[in-house]
């Protein structure tokens, strides 16, 4: 990192990397520094996964994805990249402490959310690996809370899929990503995944979100690809029974088991979503009012 970055503390490790915070001595900004881990560093697929999360990262610029700034080597060799800092924390450890979220501040969350897929989706990235831990709740001065998406580290780039088979991420029949959340294509390992397979995982968000748990859970992995491949998920309105039936039919749309049966785009499933809630705070409005 050269005398450019000062790493300050370490904000998180998992198997593939390590992310700190870090002083930039340039701009005397905070950043976020994510370093490939040593052993994940000798895996030239890890690596090349680590190097496509640089390509797609780079290649979105939207206030909803988090944003990267510079990128290089250690001095070991090993990639980093640098990403802007934002304090808060993921939809994962939010709901590890509230167990659901209210539908109007959820559809908020949620139209934030698709708002940024769409501008990755405008320049050929399909996440692919959409799940709570990837959707990060920044605290803004206001008080308000801003969506910012995570990890295209499995990300899913159209142009390169369709043109060469070098270029994919994953040859068929591969699996990566978190099946709790998965569509039917990205447990296959279909090679044609789109912007549908990422529609799907915002509706597996919200299903979450909702009930208070995944929609496919088991004891292994075996277990929950055999519910991916039945689509056996207890229906969110048995789940939920209370729920406002549009909210039902967006959930249950978007987590439709064929992607012909999803919403085209994360374009019309967030105007449904902004729509949906437009629509319960008219109604909310109306209960209020006088007699």
């Amino acid at each position: 990192m050269g005398e450019r970055y000062k790493l300050t503390r370490l904000l998180g490790r998992g198997s593939m990397a390590e992310v700190w915070a870090a002083l930039d001595r340039l701009s005397s900004d905070q950043v976020a520094i994510k370093v490939i881990s040593e052993l994940m560093a000798l895996s030239v697929q890890a690596t090349r996964r680590f190097e496509r999360e640089m390509q797609a990262t780079s290649s979105i610029h939207h206030g909803n994805v988090v944003a990267m700034m510079d990128h290089g080597q250690v001095e070991d060799g090993r990639p980093y990249l640098v990403m802007e800092l934002v304090q808060g924390e993921s939809f994962a450890d939010y709901l590890a402490k509230h167990g659901t979220v209210g539908h109007r501040g959820l559809l908020a969350l949620m139209s934030q959310a698709l708002d940024g897929l769409e501008a990755a989706h405008e320049v050929g990235i399909v996440h692919r690996d959409l799940k709570p831990a990837n959707i990060f709740l920044a605290h803004l001065p206001s008080g308000k809370r801003r969506v910012k998406i995570l990890d295209f580290g499995v990300a899913h780039v159209l142009e390169y899929a369709a043109q060469s088979h070098e270029g994919r991420l994953t040859s068929t029949g591969s699996i990566l990503g978190s099946p709790r959340y998965m569509s039917l294509e990205v447990a296959r390992g279909c090679s044609d995944i789109d912007q549908r397979a990422d529609v799907f995982g915002v509706g597996a968000i919200m299903y979450h979100a909702l009930t208070g748990h995944p929609p496919f859970d088991g004891k292994g992995l075996g277990e929950i690809l055999n519910k991916i491949f039945k689509h056996t998920v207890v229906p969110l309105a048995e789940a939920c029974p209370d729920l406002p039936p549009g909210l039902v039919e967006c959930v249950e749309r978007a987590m439709a088991h064929l992607p012909e049966q999803r919403y085209d785009t994360a374009t019309a499933m967030r105007m449904e979503v902004e729509a949906i809630g437009e629509q319960l705070r008219t109604a909310e409005g109306a209960e209020d009012r006088p007699a």
